[in-house]
């Protein structure tokens, strides 16, 4: 039964492109029905260090998996023609099922411990985006 529930359900969100199911190990959903406005968690700001950003990238992409978080795009330039490194902008697009589920995660211990690595890697403004979200490189 289960099988039969989880094959209509990915079905109907391929055709329709609406529905978001996340079910945990018990069974449960992995978010409220009340989840159903699209968030983007932003950061956006100044490179110091592209080590402690790559690092930063891998362990944030891992971790905002348990919040239902995706990583859409990390932004910044693969190549500085003049100038500096430090200093290059960068910006970093994260979508979640709803605003509640950027806010967990960005109040979680894991987060808080991934603090050190945001700050080595640069200064950033974070900012949570409900739906219209209009970003212009």
């Amino acid at each position: 039964m289960m099988i039969r529930v989880a094959l209509v359900a990915t079905l109907f969100t391929v055709l329709s492109g609406c529905v978001s199911i996340n079910v945990t190990d018990s069974g449960q959903s992995g978010y409220s029905n009340s989840c159903n406005r699209t968030a983007y968690l932003v950061h956006s700001g100044t490179l110091r260090s592209e080590g402690a950003l790559a690092s930063y990238r891998a362990a944030y992409a891992e971790e905002v998996e348990d919040y239902d978080g995706l990583v859409l795009t990390q932004q910044s330039p693969s190549t500085v023609v003049h100038g500096a490194q430090s200093g290059a902008e960068v910006l970093m697009l994260t979508r979640f099922p709803c605003e509640s589920r950027a806010k967990d995660f960005w109040r979680s211990q894991t987060n808080a411990e991934l603090a050190v690595l945001r700050d080595q890697a640069g200064d950033f403004m974070v900012a949570i985006y409900e739906r219209g979200l209009h970003v212009n490189f």
